[in-house]
């Protein structure tokens, strides 16, 4: 899958998630362990509930996401080794 539609689903997600947060309380959605988590515990018996089934999906999006990066960085890593061995 395309990296780049990864990471701007992802942020797009991020955005809708805190729009509807601040929509409902006034207040933005604090960064904490979890804000997607926070954030689905929050939207349970709203009328936002209907998101709720997005919750898999969005969880995909994000372990491509850190897939992809913990392979890079693995990638690179190993690259860069064996570049300093010559």
């Amino acid at each position: 899958m395309d990296q780049n539609i990864v990471v701007k689903s992802r942020i797009l997600w991020e955005r809708v998630m805190n729009f509807i947060y601040y929509l409902k309380t006034g207040k933005s959605l604090e960064v904490g362990r979890s804000k997607k988590g926070r954030f689905f515990k929050f939207i349970v018996g709203t009328k936002w509930s209907y998101l709720l089934d997005y919750n898999n999906y969005i969880n995909w999006f994000d372990e491509q996401l850190n897939l992809s990066l913990y392979q890079f960085f693995i990638d690179d890593s190993v690259i860069q080794r064996v570049n300093d061995l010559f």
